[in-house]
This record gives structure tokens, C-alpha cells and sequence, in this order.
């Protein structure tokens, strides 16, 4: 299981995505987001948990005014995670690439802008 702490400004976030293989959860240690779980959208703040499973397609975006703290436990190979941290931000391609050869696809392009 890997686990890392998403702290980006309100605005950003991961837009809509698939994982195949695994589930996948956020946990709102300070701040807000709103995420989108298939067609439900979902408000969360500081201690609530999104659960989001395999299969169903999701995304989230930070909302609120401060810059938040979410943990997200995954069991995403550190495979992925790793490949990911070595790219820059406007490698969309490359971000679908890594993601792809991991079985999570993403729906709308990978970018830390364009959310749902």
C-alpha cells in the first residue's frame, strides 16, 4: 500500500479517472474538496473519508480558501507513483502513459487544471 498527502491549492486536484485493478480513498485531514464519484458529487471536509472503488470513475477538485492536507491510501503500485514524481506538469502524455501501463485511466486529461 502506498500512501501520500495531496497539499495543492484550492482549484486543482485530479480530474476523472479509472482504476482497474484497485480502490481508492481520500481522507480530509484539514480543508474541503469536492469529489465526483461516477455521476454523485460528493462535499468533504476536515475527518470526512471519500471512499471511491475500482471500476467507478472519479475525481476530486480542492475547494475552500486555504491550502488543504488529504491523505490518500492506495494500493496503486509504487511503480506508478514513482514514474509520476519524475514527470513535469505539463507532460500530459507521458502522465497517461505511466498511468496507463498501471490500469488507471484517465477520462479528461491529466492536468492539474482542468477538474470536474
Amino acid at each position: 500500500m502506498v500512501s501520500f498527502i495531496h497539499d495543492a491549492p484550492p482549484g486543482t486536484g485530479v480530474p476523472m479517472h479509472i482504476h482497474r485493478d484497485d480502490d481508492e480513498c481520500l481522507y480530509v485531514i484539514d480543508g474541503e474538496l469536492i469529489a465526483q464519484l461516477g455521476d454523485e458529487k460528493l462535499e468533504a471536509r476536515q475527518g470526512d473519508i471519500v471512499y471511491m472503488p475500482k471500476s467507478i470513475s472519479h475525481g476530486f477538485r480542492i475547494t475552500g480558501e486555504s491550502m488543504p492536507k488529504v491523505l490518500s491510501p492506495t494500493s496503486d503500485s509504487e511503480k506508478m507513483f514513482d514514474g509520476l514524481s519524475r514527470l513535469q506538469p505539463k507532460e500530459t502524455e507521458k502522465t497517461r502513459e505511466v498511468c496507463a501501463a498501471n490500469n488507471v485511466t484517465f477520462l479528461s486529461p491529466p492536468s492539474a487544471v482542468k477538474m470536474i
